[in-house]
């Protein structure tokens, strides 16, 4: 869940509809882990970083199996064969970053606790503390894992796109999508 203030609205008490919400990919591209958060905390904690590439390498296999397995005539069939790929990878992944969202708010619980019994038991006080900090650890491999599973959807869900639109698959390059954002810029400079 994204908490985004506007000024002077500081106490105001958002409902986090993303509960309720359908998964899908305008979901899960709210609800995602942000990769710098990802890779700070797994540099926190000593635990090993997510896997690297996971995005292109589920946009390659996807693409692939869209190609030998999917089939290649426009209609019904084909629609519900590529909505069938996607929508498994993005409930696993909306499943997975709502439960990062419910542990790092069983975090903020025990760490009240924590800060209550501070002081007055010290055994109390450092049975809140021990929760606190397992709740941090399982927040942090959580993390990790709703990231991965993100980055998968998103992988498959450029190779569905391909298929979708009925163009032939290619592999993401970064510098010809640069490329294609610069001239944007440009052409939209040039209509002023």
């Amino acid at each position: 869940m994204r908490v985004e203030y506007l000024p002077g609205t500081d106490n105001v008490i958002r409902f986090p509809v993303e509960r309720d919400e359908r998964p899908g990919l305008a979901l899960l591209r709210e609800i995602a882990p942000d990769p710098r958060e990802v890779f700070y905390a797994a540099e926190a904690f000593k635990i090993a970083p997510p896997l690297h590439g996971l995005r292109g390498e589920m946009d390659r296999e996807t693409a692939d199996y869209i190609l030998n397995q999917v089939d290649d005539q426009p209609g019904p069939r084909r629609q519900r064969e590529l909505d069938g790929l996607l929508a498994p990878l993005v409930a696993k992944a909306v499943k997975l970053c709502q439960a990062h969202d419910r542990t790092s708010e069983e975090i903020d619980q025990a760490y009240d606790h924590y800060d209550k019994a501070r002081g007055k038991n010290d055994q109390a006080s450092q049975l809140w503390m021990n929760v606190f900090e397992a709740k941090i650890v399982a927040a942090t491999h959580l993390l990790i894992e709703a990231y991965e599973a993100s980055e998968r959807a998103e992988g498959a869900a450029r190779a569905v796109a391909y298929a979708m639109r009925g163009e032939p698959w290619e592999p993401f390059d970064v510098h010809k999508a640069m490329e294609k954002l610069c001239s944007l810029h440009i052409e939209s400079k040039l209509g002023q």
